[in-house]
């Protein structure tokens, strides 16, 4: 089933090693939604470094949380204003930055926009919104960008099953 949603050729990547990522490919089961939002908030929240804010942190938490009850993701009230407050501040570091940091502040504005848009209790949302989200945030990583394209083959799969 894995030849539908990873790109001809890449079959073997080490990039797609991961096991979770690989059982997802191959088995994508009635969570795979949910799965699939996890998965991308998580790489991409590594990828810009934005898991290292508190409230992207909990967001991922929350998720994972989610995922492991099997119910919709639970977000403390607040949390979400957090993760807006924190898009604001880190548009305002982006405007007073010099060139190299900008990209950075730019990558996690787009990352805890993506991990925002995951919270939402629609699953189809929330996993459209992490995917598209994340990749205006994942660049000039080969490996990343691949497993982006993978997880969203999946989030589409998963769609068209429901």
């Amino acid at each position: 089933m894995s030849h539908h949603v990873v790109p001809a050729g890449q079959e073997d990547h080490p990039a797609l090693a991961d096991p979770e990522l690989r059982d997802l490919i191959d088995h994508p089961g009635p969570d795979a939604l949910a799965r699939v939002t996890v998965l991308t908030a998580e790489l991409v929240a590594v990828h810009t470094g934005a898991g290292d804010h508190p409230p992207v942190a909990e967001a991922l938490t929350t998720l994972r949380t989610g995922l492991a009850t099997g119910a919709p993701p639970a977000p403390r009230p607040g949390l979400v204003t957090e993760l807006e407050t924190l898009v604001t501040e880190l548009r305002d570091r982006l405007a007073a930055s010099s060139t190299p940091a900008a990209e950075r502040f730019l990558t996690q504005v787009n990352a805890v926009r993506a991990i925002a848009g995951a919270l939402d209790p629609d699953p189809v949302k929330a996993a459209w919104n992490v995917c598209w989200l994340s990749g205006n945030a994942i660049a000039r990583n080969f490996g990343d960008q691949l497993k982006l394209v993978v997880l969203d083959r999946c989030r589409d799969r998963a769609v068209r099953a429901s």
